[in-house]
């Protein structure tokens, strides 16, 4: 079964305000999570139910730990949550604010996901701001029609194209040099959250905006350390920063 998983639903937004462009289904929305550790080629992959949606050809590939959403309109969606989240779409149809039947298939008809989830499940999803969201994507064998699979977004708004988790405060951080064999390493320590992306990148200061990322870190199963061996470079002093939710 392919390791991709719809993570969050955001199927009754809230109304929007006199003189909006759009109406409130506009703003719906469906994110994808690679909960795998290889990337997935998009193409093909397909959502069927109350929705429409085929990834094209040219959709790309998802990396592990990576998001994208699926928005029901395009513009609607950048209008309120920018440009700096991974789109694909739009999908046709709208997603039932009761609830709905969704299906996740693959591009050689592998069911993934199937479900019918309902308004009852998260209250605070029922139009009052809030997306759903599954609780643990990455488990194997979910049944993702039980109420206790699925949870509302952390933030009111959902939190399309990161993990639903709040930002986590890093604990145990440490840089320092390894010699292994007599070879020199230097070493980025922390302590992870059960759920969380993190990226490490590096910069040449602190005053810099352009920042380049290292390593992208997919969410684990539980809390715990973290060593990320940092490339060397004796030429030119470098500054590092560990962020979470992940920056694209």
């Amino acid at each position: 079964i392919p390791n991709l998983r719809i993570s969050e639903i955001m199927y009754h937004p809230p109304d929007v305000p006199p003189g909006s462009p759009f109406d409130d289904e506009d703003f719906e929305f469906i994110e994808w999570l690679n909960v795998g550790e290889t990337p997935i080629a998009l193409s093909g992959f397909r959502i069927s139910g109350g929705i429409q949606f085929t990834a094209p050809a040219d959709a790309g590939e998802l990396w592990p730990g990576e998001n994208l959403v699926i928005p029901r309109n395009l513009n609607a969606f950048t209008n309120r949550y920018g440009t700096g989240v991974r789109l694909l779409g739009p999908y046709t149809g709208r997603i039932d604010n009761s609830g709905e039947d969704l299906q996740l298939t693959g591009p050689l008809q592998e069911p993934i996901q199937s479900f019918t989830f309902s308004d009852r499940w998260q209250p605070a999803t029922d139009g009052r701001g809030y997306s759903l969201t599954a609780r643990t994507p990455a488990v194997a064998g979910m049944d993702w029609n039980q109420p206790g699979a699925w949870d509302r977004s952390a933030v009111a708004g959902g939190t399309p194209g990161r993990n639903d988790v709040p930002e986590a405060d890093l604990h145990g951080v440490s840089l320092r040099w390894v010699s292994d064999s007599g070879l020199a390493r230097l070493v980025l320590q922390f302590e992870a959250a059960a759920g969380q992306t993190y990226a490490v990148q590096s910069g040449a200061s602190l005053q810099q905006n352009t920042w380049a990322t290292l390593t992208n870190l997919p969410p684990s199963a539980a809390s715990g350390p973290l060593s990320i061996d940092l490339p060397l470079d004796a030429e030119t002093s470098h500054v590092y920063r560990v962020v979470t939710p992940r920056i694209r």
